[in-house]
């Protein structure tokens, strides 16, 4: 007992400092749709990489990229009816298709023990490839459960269960864990995430939400839509987001701000 007390407070050590310092970073993993997602060339400076976990692990041996930290991401919260492991979820765990995802399903967060095998499985997936750190996608249940079946409180409680799970787990085997959206759990879920990963916070007015976050010095890494670049990073810069910008005014490029 007093061994497994050790290990635990270790790597609660190992997690208290801050998350490497990022120079700039690159998304290869996830775009906005209907855009396809370009194989931009990475940028001298880039010391953190978004790579998908099942499609790009591959990346991390073959770039060689010595200091730089390989996020990898997976959905954590839906099925997808094209990935290796489909057949290792639990049927009885899935809640209904998702709106403009074609192929992909929620997986009723009140029923997370279920499938957590699943995700457990694509953690040790990839520590083996070499991951540095987790992206979860898509762990706002809470925020689209369209049939009615639960209140917003149980469903937040159950969210907040899980993904400390998730973050929980990623840690036992030294990696990070980046929180996904979910900015309504940010408050609960700032302590348990090693940095934070937005989708248009600019957009939907939703940035000073991650103030938490940088507030103690945990890096929040922000993706913009629309909107008007310089605006964008004026904005970014203040709050001291690592801003990356994706519209037709940058030809569907990732841009980064200064």
């Amino acid at each position: 007992m007093r061994t497994v007390i050790l290990l635990f407070i270790l790597v609660q050590v190992i997690f208290a400092s801050t998350f490497p310092k990022i120079n700039t970073w690159a998304n290869l993993a996830w775009c906005p749709p209907p855009d396809k997602c370009h194989n931009d060339a990475l940028a001298p400076t880039d010391n953190l990489v978004l790579i998908d976990l099942f499609d790009q692990s591959y990346l991390i041996d073959s770039l060689k990229l010595e200091g730089t930290q390989f996020i990898c991401y997976f959905s954590a919260g839906t099925y997808e009816d094209w990935r290796s492991d489909k057949g290792e979820f639990p049927m009885g765990s899935l809640y209904g298709k998702m709106k403009d995802w074609k192929g992909e399903s929620w997986i009723d967060v009140t029923k997370w023990e279920d499938f957590k095998p699943v995700m457990q499985a694509r953690i040790d997936l990839g520590v083996k490839a070499g991951c540095h750190g987790f992206e979860f996608d898509n762990v706002d249940f809470y925020d689209n459960e369209y049939k009615k079946l639960y209140t917003k409180e149980l469903l937040k409680k159950k969210q907040i269960e899980y993904n400390t799970w998730l973050a929980d787990s990623v840690h036992a085997k030294n990696k990070f864990a980046f929180l996904k959206n979910a900015v309504d759990l940010i408050a609960k879920l700032v302590d348990v995430f090693d940095g934070a990963i937005n989708e248009s916070c600019h957009q939907y007015k939703e940035c000073d939400t991650y103030l938490p976050f940088t507030n103690a010095d945990k890096p929040v890494l922000a993706t913009e839509y629309k909107g008007k670049f310089n605006k964008i990073c004026k904005k970014a810069e203040k709050l001291k987001f690592h801003q990356l910008v994706f519209d037709k005014a940058h030809k569907g490029h990732w841009k980064s701000c200064p």
